[in-house]
C-alpha cells in the first residue's frame, strides 16, 4: 500500500511483509513492516524491523512536513519486538528515518483498539 510523498516528494512510505534485508522473500511470521524509498525506486529500506507474531505495522502517512511518520501497530508498547497485549492495535510516530518511535495511544483490552484509516 503506497501512501504519499513528504512534501519534498523524494521519499515514498509503504507497507511491506518483505525480508527486511530487502530480499524477494517473506519477512519472519509475515510481519508487515513500515519502509521508504526514493521516488525514483532506489534505496528502498525498512523504518520498522519487527519480526514477532502479531506484531505489525500498517497505515503509514507522513506529517505536514515530512519529518515524521504515524502509523498503526500491534507492537509491544515498549517499542521490542514483541506483540502488544491482545494483539491490539496502537497509533504511534517515528522520526522519518524510523528513529524515535513513540506510542501516541496505549490500549491494550482486548477489541478496544486505534487505527487510522485507510487511503486510497
Amino acid at each position: 500500500m503506497v501512501r504519499a510523498a513528504p512534501p519534498a516528494g523524494s521519499k515514498i512510505v509503504y507497507v511491506s511483509a518483505r525480508a527486511l534485508d530487502g530480499s524477494d522473500t517473506l519477512n519472519t511470521n509475515n510481519t508487515q513492516n513500515i519502509w521508504v524509498v526514493n521516488a525514483d525506486g532506489s534505496g528502498s529500506m525498512p523504518l520498522t524491523k519487527l519480526t514477532a507474531v502479531a506484531a505489525g505495522s500498517s497505515f503509514p502517512l507522513w506529517s505536514p512536513g515530512g519529518t515524521q511518520i504515524i502509523f498503526s501497530s500491534q507492537r509491544a508498547l515498549d517499542g521490542t519486538d514483541a506483540a502488544n497485549t491482545n494483539t491490539t492495535r496502537n497509533i504511534w510516530v517515528m522520526n522519518a528515518n524510523g528513529s524515535g518511535a513513540t506510542p501516541l495511544t496505549k490500549i491494550t483490552a482486548a477489541n478496544a483498539f486505534s487505527d487510522l484509516p485507510s487511503q486510497p
